[in-house]
């Protein structure tokens, strides 16, 4: 045994409050040698030897008037133990000390663990669930859902095989209800929204108060972008804001790419700004540490809101910087060639979808084979008429 876990439960403060406090409990472990036996066993009188063979872990309490008022919070300690001579081990017994600055009783309840699961090893099965998790999702091996069950499963059996097994009541406190409220209530609100037609409309009115011009263009659909995104979900705006602005770049003429890119920078900027507008900063905001420790709504858009501010000049400047030349934001072939382009490509993605597993699917997989030649051919024909 190298390792013991302690965890300890009482008028405890929360880590982040920990430099408020000035008392303390000090936990160790210690080895001991004792010629009492039974409940005198680890008496002082009775004790010949001891060693002190972990680190000291302090944990901060409350005052002494406190400690009957404030909640139960529950801390917990991984102390590694010194390596010993296996004679002295045979001989001694472990206990656990705990010692406090205060002058009243202070009351605790102490549990602990002599198995723990070991915090490298627990980095290597989280690394390798996440990797395996990651390779299901990229080469879609299986749909994602079922993917992300799949490691939840094996993250479970992990725990089991660490005799670290969490009851069904454990598993359901893991679920973030209020986190996944937040998001469907969010996702309700989007569809609605995108049932007004107020996206379109957006990149419409963008349009005219511009008149047209390509950088005012830009710049007001990514303020609009990120405005929406803050109050929001980004990652559905971004995506029903890209076919409407898809549309203005055709009638521009320009590539549609390098405008998709600005929005989505600028989307990710506006989900940044609120608690609800990207579901990590819903997480974060309903998490219980961020609400105890007084963070509103209000003060996290104030505390992200100066640097985001900065964050999107320096966006703004790279992007003027980056595309100074216009004709880097057009196509650099005519639009014919690559609705050409764009055409040969679906009909090889259909042919390369189907399998070799019956006639009838070697035959259609044939044919869209043969349509992708024809257009294969008429885009040399084009290619050649242009350069000539």
């Amino acid at each position: 045994m190298k390792q013991v876990n302690i965890e300890l439960g009482g008028s405890l403060l929360p880590p982040y409050y920990g430099n408020l406090s000035k008392h303390w409990a000090s936990v160790w472990i210690e080895l001991v040698q004792s010629n009492g036996t039974g409940l005198h066993i680890t008496s002082e009188k009775y004790v010949t030897y001891s060693k002190k063979i972990t680190k000291v872990w302090e944990v901060p309490i409350v005052s002494e008037s406190l400690i009957d008022f404030v909640p139960e919070v529950k801390r917990s300690n991984l102390f590694e133990i010194t390596t010993l001579e296996k004679a002295l081990i045979d001989e001694s017994i472990m206990r656990v000390q705990l010692k406090t600055n205060l002058n009243k009783t202070f009351p605790v309840a102490l549990s602990y663990d002599l198995s723990p699961i070991d915090p490298e090893d627990g980095i290597i099965y989280a690394a390798g669930v996440l990797v395996g998790l990651y390779v299901l999702i990229i080469f879609e091996v299986v749909h994602r859902t079922l993917a992300a069950v799949l490691a939840a499963t094996m993250s479970v059996a992990i725990l089991a095989t660490f005799d670290e097994r969490p009851t069904k009541a454990e598993l359901i406190t893991w679920i973030d209800i209020e986190t996944l409220l937040l998001l469907f209530s969010m996702m309700v609100l989007v569809a609605v929204f995108s049932e007004t037609g107020i996206f379109d409309y957006l990149a419409v009115f963008a349009y005219k108060i511009t008149n047209g011009r390509v950088w005012p263009l830009i710049n007001t659909l990514c303020f609009f972008t990120t405005v929406v995104s803050s109050v929001l979900d980004n990652v559905t705006t971004a995506l029903l804001m890209t076919p409407v602005t898809i549309r203005l770049c055709e009638v521009m003429e320009l590539n549609p790419v390098p405008v998709l890119m600005a929005m989505i920078i600028y989307s990710n900027i506006g989900g940044a700004l609120t608690p609800v507008g990207d579901p990590p900063n819903v997480i974060i905001a309903t998490n219980k540490d961020i609400i105890d420790a007084g963070v509103s709504f209000g003060l996290f858009v104030l505390h992200m809101g100066i640097g985001l501010i900065m964050v999107m000049f320096v966006v703004h400047f790279q992007l003027r910087i980056m595309y100074r030349n216009l004709k880097d934001l057009q196509f650099e072939e005519p639009q014919e060639v690559q609705e050409l382009r764009h055409e040969i490509a679906i009909w090889q993605r259909a042919a390369a979808s189907l399998s070799s597993y019956s006639k009838d699917e070697d035959m259609v997989k044939e044919t869209l084979l043969k349509r992708v030649r024809r257009l294969l051919g008429d885009l040399k024909k084009k290619l050649t008429t242009g350069s000539s």
